[in-house]
């Protein structure tokens, strides 16, 4: 969906769907080649994204249930014969559209590529205390907002700085200096050790 258009979609799921894909699609045939190829990268980066949130919607319907699959990332890879890289990041990516409401609308107005969800996604931790998820949480429309105003590398070093901060600032953290180093020194019985 181009940026001018005036019928902006609500979050929760309301993103492009297939015939405005089509007809966006067919609507970037009469462009010059490079807005042509910005429209089909966008075009594509919407059509990544209706794949996923469809599949994550037929997974939490129980569509699932009766497949031999408990993963939505798997059984679209079967379903889809791709690899399953390529599923888990579009699974990965629909479920953070649906979680964060500005990241849904950075996505509807075409500011969010697939490249900014890959990094978005790894701005939430996996295995670390709660606290740059909380962060996450609080400031990610001003991280999307950040998107509108900068370039993707330089929108990037932002992220980075951005992941380093909560970082330093997360009171749970575990000092360098406190960290299980996992060096362990043996006394080889001639004066020296390994």
């Amino acid at each position: 969906m181009s940026v001018d258009n005036a019928n902006k979609r609500s979050y929760h799921g309301e993103m492009a769907d297939v015939d405005e894909i089509r007809d966006r699609l067919d609507r970037s045939k009469h462009l010059d080649a490079g807005k042509q190829i910005a429209e089909l990268c966008s075009s594509r980066d919407q059509l990544d994204s209706l794949i996923g949130r469809l599949t994550i919607d037929y997974a939490d319907t129980g569509g699932l249930g009766e497949t031999r699959y408990a993963n939505p990332a798997s059984w679209l890879a079967a379903e889809s014969n791709r690899a399953k890289r390529s599923t888990t990041r579009w699974v990965r990516h629909a479920r953070l559209i649906h979680r964060f409401d500005g990241i849904a609308e950075g996505v509807e107005d075409d500011t969010l590529t697939t490249d900014h969800l890959d990094m978005l996604v790894r701005m939430i931790p996996v295995r670390r205390t709660m606290y740059r998820a909380e962060m996450f949480r609080e400031h990610h429309r001003q991280l999307v907002q950040l998107a509108r105003e900068h370039d993707y590398e330089d929108w990037v070093r932002l992220c980075r700085a951005w992941i380093h901060m909560c970082d330093d600032a997360d009171p749970h953290a575990t000092a360098p200096e406190d960290k299980d180093l996992g060096i362990d020194f043996h006394d080889n019985l001639d004066g020296t050790t390994s």
